[in-house]
């Protein structure tokens, strides 16, 4: 699924992210430590590209689990996923009220 939002700027913040995560009436316990487990991966900007397996392995729940997990992250408005043919995915935190 490609996308056409830009990555956030310089100055995303992780830890403000990381608060939405924790307080998002909309996110099941699962997905709010999968999501505070994919930010261990993010880099300044919000990027990361971790495997479904290292997800899983570091957040001790099934790959399924993980996947199942990152669309309800993806459908909060927290995540926005790009799958690249043939290359690895890219994740970015999103922030509510952020312009991307």
């Amino acid at each position: 699924m490609s996308n056409n939002l830009n990555p956030p700027s310089d100055d995303w913040n992780i830890y403000t992210w990381m608060r939405e995560i924790r307080k998002s009436p909309y996110l099941s316990r699962t997905a709010s430590h999968v999501g505070l487990v994919l930010a261990g991966y993010m880099d300044k900007r919000g990027t990361c590209y971790p495997r479904i397996a290292l997800i899983a392995e570091d957040a001790r729940r099934s790959r399924s689990t993980i996947q199942r997990t990152l669309r309800e992250l993806e459908k909060a408005g927290h995540v926005v996923r790009e799958v690249r043919r043939g290359s690895s995915t890219v994740y970015w935190g999103t922030v509510w009220g952020w312009d991307l």
